[in-house]
């Protein structure tokens, strides 16, 4: 059996720390944050067999990636999967309600308490080690405002919701299963259902409630890991003083909720937790090698050679007896590795001083640990004590560290940015060569750090910082580890670094290809010819001239190598920032684009300046990467003097709750004093109401009018009209079919931004009606039909890697040449100003000889690409059975739990 752990992401900017370990066929993840899921399409990382996640904390960098990843994996076949994370957990999978929901999968969550034993399975035993800092075990984190949080809403009628405060009490502290785990004061708004009898559940009570809740998300809940009895001893206590009003605990149904905003119920609240789980593992153990030679010397028949290999003895017709120890060589243990997360130095000594490491050191063991893989936060590895620690298990054992402060920044999506490369050749003002760095920094392995001068005994010392294990690297991702049948670092797979500057390197000696020469002419021409005409048409000052576009991300429903998902950026200079959604990876497309930007807005300033999100509607692949802008925003805005500037989001009134709830398990910036504020978008959809929050909105963007527009596609979705003091008029579509009430409201835009999931060929004109999206060819009649200046297609399916075709062809020539003239096509990453928008249809010519219309002519297609279009999981056979050495997959898997679930697991 070949075994063999691999780093998947690392700390990028536009991927986070994952580590998965592959015994047997099976894959066991370790932490699944954003990017996770769109690293392993670009890598071709093999996730259909995929049967464990371990989280090391319930934070948004060790677990945003995996709602998207859930989705993906049930529809790519693979149903049957298992979470296993400490505290808040379940509430964690069940607050994904409202845009998790695969009801023919099976999830199961197992959440262990702080002294859980083992999981193990046939592959793999992985022991949960649960350490706090060293300031206390509490269940807030510093800085957290007096203990509370709120999310401020303002309803129809203009009155404010009280504000949401949590009591500090640790709901996991020994004894206090019997106790409220919450004291809570929830708004009484017309946005959502807000139940005393379901906030002020205590804990033992909230496992049952989120288990239901994720029972009906999937086919199979979970396994609980406190015995909490059955579902029906679920009723009122005589001693809570709700059980006085009568109410029973009656399940809601979720689906109910997706419906209707006012059947929505918010879970049992919990609170942040500061414990931080490392996963001390051991792969299976081998059985030694069955001695043939010996066993014919001694006389055992051949038929009982599997009677040996059982481990039982023989006796033959003499009475001699053979054990199974004469004729076969002892077993090997299986591999010891490491996952360890040291978020801050905080946590140091706490590990430090961990009994369950301990017994793993390199003096107490005769088996030394063979990896670790060290996820740490800021100055970790510089601290003594923990290169100390490190040193403790012994020069045999690797270090592979994964850190923001030493890892390089390389291109991880290497096809979108090679992508950006070639259309920079066609308009380098708009098509900005993402920013990346190929070289870590180097970690200080011992420098000088202080001279002491003794006077009186002319002694002279130094102090030094503590060296490093001679076996420590900064972690590359897919750099792998074998554990069986070798143990040795192996570089196979680690892909070369992406540049546009190497004459050597692929990027530019690929697009030296003849098969570029079109294309390069093409695109010098329109390049003449926009330089040629850009004092006389861009040099004017119409309102919002200098207004900027960036679409951050252009695909539909999932990431793939060309596209990320959903967000649309607008930046209004002095004024500030809207994103028109903000899906997964949201965050890595601005660091990609503006870390580090010498012309226009920095990364700092556009969260800064974030004054706007719209969330269009509740699907995962719109709204999942605002919690890392927000959490982002919070740490710029931390660092300013003076009054902070107020994040409205507009949005269903889900959305919300789903906020509120995760902010239960991360302090990620939706605090008291955060300056967050909602407004729903139903209340500023038709007629204008007074609204507060509204009033504000306008103000701190200076806009004249904001409008929602209720739109079909799913429930609560909407597109949204915004218009400027100064004139100008940005319409969004979010997911939609055509829409008349859009038309009207966004009569006369200088721009509509709308989706254009499908071509308008039979098959897409028959999947856009049956997923209420639009085609190309509607979404330009649409802006005709609104006589908008021009029209900006996004939200492409995966299925069009490079460029979807308009489908203008049964129109007449002069139509064509019309409605071509006011249509531009969104790639990942492109900002163009409103006065540059006349531009984006003159690429068309060069667009179509960089893009074949085939897409097996496509010359960064692969015939795998081809072969896995649609397949979501990044399968690659033969490379997974070369890895297997020709072993059955499949065995082991899911058949594992943790051990001692029965004694209080």
């Amino acid at each position: 059996m070949k075994s063999f752990i691999q780093i998947l992401g690392t700390e990028t900017g536009d991927t986070t720390p994952a580590v998965m370990f592959v015994a047997d066929g099976q894959r066991y993840l370790f932490n699944a944050g954003e990017g996770t899921q769109r690293f392993c399409i670009e890598n071709r990382v093999r996730l259909a067999r995929l049967s464990n996640v371990f989280l090391t904390r319930v934070k948004w960098d060790t677990c945003g990636g995996l709602p998207g990843m859930l989705l993906s994996l049930a529809s790519a076949g693979n149903q049957e999967i298992s979470v296993h994370g400490g505290k808040n957990l379940n509430h964690f999978m069940a607050s994904t309600r409202h845009f998790v929901y695969r009801m023919s999968s099976v999830v199961r969550t197992f959440e262990f308490p702080d002294e859980a034993m083992a999981y193990e399975d046939d592959n793999l035993t992985a022991l949960p080690v649960t350490v706090y800092p060293v300031s206390a075990k509490r269940t807030f984190e510093d800085g957290v405002d007096g203990g509370s949080k709120r999310a401020k809403v303002l309803g129809a009628d203009g009155a404010a919701a009280p504000a949401i405060s949590i009591s500090e009490v640790d709901p996991w502290s020994e004894g206090s299963l019997s106790q409220s785990t919450t004291n809570r004061t929830a708004p009484d708004a017309s946005w959502r259902r807000t139940d005393d009898v379901y906030s002020r559940l205590d804990a033992q009570e909230a496992l049952v409630f989120n288990r239901e809740i994720i029972g009906q998300m999937f086919s199979t809940g979970e396994d609980l890991s406190v015995d909490i009895g059955s579902r029906e001893n679920f009723k009122p206590r005589a001693d809570k003083p709700v059980a006085a009003s009568g109410i029973d605990y009656a399940f809601p149904n979720i689906q109910d909720g997706k419906l209707d905003h006012k059947k929505l119920v918010r879970l049992p609240n919990s609170a942040p937790n500061l414990g931080v789980t490392s996963y001390i593992c051991n792969g299976a153990t081998l059985r030694g090698k069955f001695l043939v030679d010996k066993a014919n010397e001694l006389g055992v028949p051949p038929r009982f050679f599997g009677r040996l290999c059982d481990k039982k003895e023989y006796v033959g017709e003499d009475g001699t007896t053979v054990v199974w120890q004469q004729v076969m060589e002892p077993d090997r243990p299986g591999p010891v590795f490491i996952i360890v997360d040291c978020p801050s130095t905080d946590y140091i000594a706490a590990i430090d001083s961990e009994e369950r490491f301990a017994k793993h050191y390199a003096a107490t063991t005769a088996q030394p640990v063979s990896i670790i893989v060290h996820i740490l936060g800021d100055d970790v590895i510089g601290s003594p004590t923990y290169r100390t620690w490190m040193k403790k298990f012994g020069e045999t054992t690797e270090h592979i560290i994964i850190s923001r402060q030493h890892c390089a920044k390389p291109i991880m999506f290497k096809s979108s940015a090679t992508n950006i490369h070639r259309l920079n050749a066609l308009d380098p003002d708009l098509f900005k060569i993402p920013f990346y760095t190929t070289e870590p920094v180097p970690l200080d392995n011992g420098r000088l750090i202080g001279i002491w001068l003794d006077r009186i005994t002319s002694l002279t010392l130094f102090f030094a910082v503590e060296t490093l294990p001679s076996k420590t690297q900064i972690a590359e991702s897919m750099i792998i580890y074998n554990t069986e049948p070798t143990r040795d670092l192996d570089n196979s797979e680690v892909r070369s670094r992406w540049s546009h500057i190497d004459p050597e390197g692929k990027v530019l000696r690929k697009f030296e290809s003849p098969h570029f020469d079109a294309y390069k002419e093409a695109a010098a021409t329109v390049r003449g010819e926009i330089l040629a005409t850009l004092e006389s048409e861009e040099g004017g000052d119409s309102p919002g001239q200098d207004v900027l576009l960036c679409t951050l991300g252009t695909g539909a429903s999932l990431p793939s190598r060309f596209r990320n998902v959903s967000a649309t950026l607008v930046h209004i200079p002095g004024d500030g920032c809207i994103l028109f959604d903000a899906g997964e990876g949201t965050y890595g497309q601005l660091y990609r684009r503006f870390n580090n930007a010498t012309e226009g807005p920095t990364l700092d300033e556009l969260l800064a300046g974030l004054k706007l999100l719209f969330i269009s509607h509740m699907h995962a692949d719109h709204h999942l990467g605002a919690i890392k802008l927000i959490q982002e925003r919070k740490r710029i805005l931390a660092k300013m003097e003076g009054p902070k500037p107020t994040l409205y989001i507009a949005c269903p009134p889900h959305y919300i709750t789903w906020l509120d709830e995760f902010a239960d398990c991360d302090d990620f910036g939706f605090g008291v004093n955060d300056g967050i504020e909602f407004i729903i978008n139903d209340d500023i959809s038709g007629t204008p109401r007074k609204l507060a929050n509204l009033d504000g909105l306008q103000a701190a963007l200076n806009l004249s009018a904001v409008e929602a527009i209720s739109v079909e596609h799913s429930p609560y979705a909407y597109a949204l009209s915004v218009a400027h003091t100064t004139g100008f008029k940005i319409v969004y579509s979010g997911d939609c079919r055509p829409n008349l009430d859009l038309m009207k409201a966004g009569g006369d835009a200088d721009v509509l931004i709308h989706e254009a999931t499908f071509q308008n060929d039979e098959l897409g004109s028959r999947e856009a009606q049956k997923k209420r999206h639009s085609t190309t060819t509607e979404a330009v009649i649409v802006a005709a039909r609104m006589k908008a200046r021009w029209v900006l297609l996004t939200h492409f399916s995966q299925r069009y890697p490079c460029t979807p075709s308009l489908g203008l062809d049964l129109m007449s020539a002069e139509d064509q040449a019309r409605r071509r003239a006011a249509v531009g096509l969104a790639f990942d990453l492109m900002a163009v100003k409103l006065g540059q928008m006349r531009r984006l249809p003159k690429f068309f010519a060069p667009l179509e000889k960089l893009y074949p219309k085939e897409i097996a002519n496509c010359p960064d297609v692969e015939e795998e690409d081809l072969k896995s279009m649609d397949n979501l999981s990044g399968d690659n056979p033969k490379r997974d059975a070369d890895r297997r050495g020709g072993s059955r997959g499949g065995r082991g898997g899911n058949r594992g739990g943790f051990r001692g679930r029965g004694r209080g697991f």
